[in-house]
């Protein structure tokens, strides 16, 4: 029979290959449907060879390399609650080849387009013609046409990152004991505004500003098994997805601070908020790490799913019965990095330290079964491209 949480892995592996599917037909659609640039010249400007002023031309050749950003280097997108197009650039891990003229994929074999700057008629005023009124230069054919959606149309790029890995992690949320698991890592990104992680879920930037971020969220939490509890006697809580929303706002291009709020779907009635800080640290080397404090908090329902006791459960541990209130439950602070070892595979890593608040560390379940200090230490090795 096959177990919870190995069906979840399957889950989450079909949802991943459902969502590589879907975005990739639609890059695919989105490169198709790009049009192209086209240069037109008179033939006036081709034939005059007499004039003593020839037309300067401007080469696409001599651009500045691309700059990659940080999600182009690594997978640490993933590890942010949201991704940032504004966030701190990072070096290539390779001298990234020079900008090219080419839309269509091509790469530096394609010919770079040259921009005559001098139109026929400004040659002909030189020589004595009266020039043209502003209107009929204006649409002089002597000049680079581009449609209102090429000038900085950047075709859509997918991102994919695959790999195993371990987590240390409590058994159940106030747990003293933790348990290490093997868990997958897969990390699908759709130019910043659709993500699947294994590491936060699913997230959907609808917004996508500048400095606002916001959207959708999908993530699960653990609940507790037999196994789990090692033979403490309190009730079983079932693996939960939970869907919700969030907001986020870069202050700077390296910290944002953020809310988000989420539901429980399969009708346990729990709620939870979150409102957290991310700051984005230097690089160090080819080290891409950032910090995220956050703090969290459930209603009355959640508080005594996990941290409640029942005059039953109580009585089968010799305990008093516990009905916490709505409240704060954890605050953390969060490390995560990315090292790459080569232009395609790397480590992700973090560690996380949480203090349960007063609502759950007063818990009979963390007071004689558990601890208030929670820890989490994750690390995967990785394929990306």
């Amino acid at each position: 029979m096959i177990s919870v949480r190995n069906s979840l892995f399957i889950l989450t592996g079909c949802a991943a290959a459902g969502t590589v599917f879907f975005l990739d037909h639609f890059d695919r659609a989105q490169g198709e449907a790009s049009p192209g640039v086209s240069v037109e010249s008179s033939p006036a400007a081709v034939s005059d060879e007499n004039s003593t002023h020839p037309a300067p031309t401007a080469s696409l050749e001599n651009a500045p390399p691309l700059e990659r950003q940080l999600s182009a280097v690594g997978p640490l997108t993933s590890l942010r609650l949201t991704p940032r197009r504004n966030a701190i650039s990072a070096g290539p891990i390779s001298p990234p080849r020079p900008a090219t003229a080419d839309h269509s994929g091509n790469g530096a074999d394609a010919p770079s387009v040259v921009v005559p700057l001098q139109s026929s008629e400004n040659l002909s005023s030189q020589k004595g013609t009266a020039p043209k009124s502003p209107e009929a230069v204006a649409t002089a054919p002597d000049r680079l046409t581009v449609s209102p959606n090429e000038s900085n149309f950047d075709p859509a790029k997918m991102t994919y990152a695959l790999g195993v890995g371990l987590d240390n992690l409590p058994r159940w949320q106030g747990a003293r004991k933790t348990e290490l698991r093997r868990i997958p890592y897969i990390n699908i990104n759709w130019q910043d505004q659709i993500e699947l992680s294994t590491v936060k879920g699913l997230i959907v930037d609808v917004i996508h500003g500048e400095k606002w971020h916001g959207g959708l969220i999908g993530t699960l939490v653990w609940g507790r098994s037999t196994r789990d509890l090692n033979g403490l006697n309190v009730p079983t809580l079932k693996n939960t997805l939970q869907g919700g929303l969030y907001l986020e706002y870069a202050l700077t291009p390296a910290l944002s601070v953020g809310v988000r709020l989420r539901q429980d779907i399969q009708n346990t009635g729990v709620s939870y908020g979150e409102a957290y800080a991310e700051l984005e640290l230097p690089k160090i080397g080819y080290l891409e790490h950032d910090i995220r404090i956050s703090q969290e908090a459930m209603n009355r329902t959640g508080m005594r799913r996990f941290f409640g006791l029942s005059a039953r459960d109580a009585a089968q541990l010799g305990s008093s019965s516990y009905a916490p209130q709505a409240g704060l439950s954890k605050t953390s602070i969060t490390y995560e990095g990315f090292h790459p070892t080569s232009e395609s595979t790397g480590f992700v890593f973090g560690a996380t330290i949480g203090r349960l608040n007063s609502e759950a560390s007063n818990s009979p379940l963390v007071k004689n079964y558990g601890a208030a200090v929670q820890k989490e230490f994750f690390g995967a090795f990785l394929y990306h491209f």
